[in-house]
C-alpha cells in the first residue's frame, strides 16, 4: 500500500518534495548549482584566452616585467649553447675527433671554463627562470581575481605582488640554489667523463673499468634525475594553485602550500590531465616561437650573431605569448576550486524511511 502524497513503496508517512528527491538520497537535485571544479579542460583553456584578450597588455607587461627580466641569464646561456653547437658543427669537418669531443663537453665558452661551475651557473639560471615564473603567476592573480586592481597600473600591480609575495623570493631562490647543487654534480660528472676522453687504448682493463665507472655514473645521474622530475611532477600538482592562493589571500609559504594541498586533494588527477594538455600546447608553441628563427636565419646561411639574435627574439617572444596564458589559466584553476571549496569526505548517505526500523 502506498500513502497519498508518500514515496511509493515505502511504508512511510513521509512526503516526497516537490523535486522528486526520494527523502536522505542525494540523486541530482533539479537546480543544484555545478561543481567549479568540475569544468572541462576546454572550457578553462577557452576563458584563459578569452581573459588573455581582455587583459593582454597589462598581462604581457607583467610577464616581461618579471619572467621576461629574471630569464635574461638563461637567455644568456642559451645563446651560449647554440653557439657552442655551431663551433662543434665546424670543427666536426675540420678538427679532430679529440677537439670535437671536447668542444661537445668542456663548454669553454662558459664564464668559470669548468664543466661543473658552468653547469652550477646553468641550473641557478633555470632557478631565477622559474623565480620570475613564480612571480609573473602572482601578479596575474592579483590582477584577474582582485576587485582592487581593475584599473591598476602596470606598476602598481607590480608593487603589490612585490609586497605580498615576499615569499616567493625565499621560494625562488631556494630551487635555484637546490638546480645550481644538482647540475653542479652532473658538471663533475661530465669533467671526469672529458678527462677520458676517447684516444688510445694502452690498458684495455683500465680502459673497460674507467668506461664502467662512466656508465655507472650516468646510470646514477639518470635515476637521482627521475626520481627528482617525478617528486616535482607530483608537487606542481599538488601545489598547484599555492602561488595564486599566497598572492590573492595574502597567507605565508606554508600556508598556501597547505591551502593548495586542501583544494587539489581528491582533484589531482584531473588537474594532472590540464596540466599536461596545457603544457603540450605550450611546449608546441613555443618551440615553434624559438627555433622557427633560427631555422630560418641557418637556411638562409647568416652569420652566428644573426642566430643569436634570431634566438633572443623566439625566447622574447616565448615569454609575452605563451607564459601569460598559462598563468591566466593557474588563477582560473585556484578561482575554481576556491569556489568549489574543499572536497568533503564521502559519506554514507541516511537511510530513506522505512529501511533499518524494526516498526
Amino acid at each position: 500500500m502506498t500513502t497519498e502524497g508518500g514515496i511509493p513503496g515505502w511504508r512511510s508517512e513521509a512526503t516526497q518534495p516537490p523535486d522528486g528527491r526520494i527523502p536522505g538520497w542525494d540523486s541530482g537535485t533539479p537546480g543544484a548549482p555545478s561543481d567549479p571544479s568540475a569544468r572541462s579542460i576546454g572550457a578553462r583553456i577557452v576563458e584563459s584566452f578569452e581573459l588573455y584578450r581582455i587583459h593582454a597588455r597589462r598581462v604581457v607587461a607583467l610577464a616581461l616585467l618579471f619572467q621576461g627580466v629574471l630569464s635574461i641569464p638563461l637567455v644568456i646561456a642559451s645563446v651560449t649553447g647554440i653557439q657552442r653547437v655551431l663551433d662543434i658543427w665546424s670543427q666536426m669537418f675540420s678538427g679532430s675527433v679529440r677537439s670535437v669531443w671536447e668542444s661537445s663537453f668542456a663548454w669553454t665558452t662558459g664564464p668559470f671554463h669548468d664543466p661543473a661551475m658552468d653547469q652550477a651557473l646553468l641550473g641557478v639560471a633555470v632557478g631565477l627562470s622559474a623565480l620570475g615564473g613564480f612571480l609573473a603567476m602572482a601578479a596575474t592573480a592579483i590582477l584577474i581575481l582582485d576587485p582592487a586592481s581593475a584599473h591598476r597600473t602596470v606598476m602598481s600591480v607590480a608593487a603589490e605582488t612585490v609586497r605580498r609575495g615576499r615569499p616567493i623570493f625565499v621560494l625562488g631562490f631556494a630551487i635555484a640554489a637546490l638546480l645550481g647543487a644538482f647540475y653542479w654534480l652532473e658538471g663533475r660528472w661530465i669533467a671526469d667523463l672529458i678527462g677520458q676522453g676517447p684516444g688510445p687504448i694502452s690498458n684495455p682493463r683500465a680502459a673497460a673499468a674507467s668506461a664502467a665507472s662512466a656508465a655507472t655514473g650516468a646510470v646514477l645521474l639518470f635515476v637521482i634525475a627521475l626520481v627528482l622530475e617525478g617528486g616535482l611532477f607530483y608537487a606542481i600538482v599538488r601545489w598547484s594553485v599555492a602561488i595564486p592562493a599566497l598572492a590573492v589571500e595574502g597567507l605565508s609559504l606554508r600556508a598556501a602550500l597547505g591551502r593548495s594541498s586542501q583544494l587539489t586533494k581528491g582533484r589531482r588527477l584531473s588537474i594532472l590531465w590540464l596540466i599536461m594538455v596545457a603544457g603540450f600546447a605550450v611546449t608546441v608553441v613555443a618551440s615553434i616561437l624559438i627555433y622557427g628563427p633560427v631555422i630560418a636565419v641557418v637556411v638562409g646561411g647568416l652569420e652566428s650573431e644573426a642566430i643569436s639574435i634570431a634566438l633572443v627574439i623566439g625566447l622574447t617572444a616565448t615569454a609575452a605569448i605563451c607564459a601569460p596564458p598559462m598563468t591566466i589559466l593557474v588563477a582560473i584553476l585556484y578561482r575554481d576550486l576556491r569556489d568549489a571549496g574543499p572536497r568533503e569526505p564521502r559519506e554514507i548517505p541516511p537511510l530513506p524511511p522505512g529501511w533499518g526500523s524494526s516498526g
